[in-house]
């Protein structure tokens, strides 16, 4: 067998209309575990959730999708750097506001940046002081 613990596959409809134009996609799931349908369903809807969240943080925060690099490593490369750069924002419990507004704070303020860098390579500073950084 090519895959090893293939259990189930399985076939997805998605119909959505937009503008009161309609369409129709078809998605194919393989998984090794046995789901029901409605078991299926619900995981595939978690799993679009998270990605559409995910992307909308990305082009919100960092405006992804205004990027115009056209080299293919260069793309890769910035994508994984938002994404590093997104769950470096997502660690900081101190700071309030948006994930844009910490962008521009750790932009604007080097000891908020050092403490960011710090928490997300060693983990939580119990010395730490939301009231350490200005506000941006």
């Amino acid at each position: 067998m090519e895959w090893e613990g293939l259990k189930q596959f399985g076939i997805i409809q998605s119909d959505r209309t937009i503008d009161g134009v309609a369409t129709t996609a078809l998605r194919l799931y393989i998984t090794s575990k046995t789901m029901t349908a409605g078991e299926m369903l619900c995981a595939t809807r978690t799993h679009w959730e998270v990605e559409n969240n995910l992307h909308w943080m990305l082009d919100i925060a960092f405006s992804e999708d205004a990027c115009q690099t056209r080299d293919e490593n260069a793309v890769e490369n910035l994508s994984i750097l938002r994404r590093i750069c997104l769950n470096i924002f997502n660690l900081d419990k101190l700071g309030k506001g948006s994930m844009k507004r910490k962008r521009k704070r750790a932009g604007w303020n080097n000891d908020y940046l050092a403490e960011l860098l710090k928490t997300f390579m060693f983990g939580q500073n119990p010395d730490s002081n939301a009231n350490d950084y200005p506000r941006a």
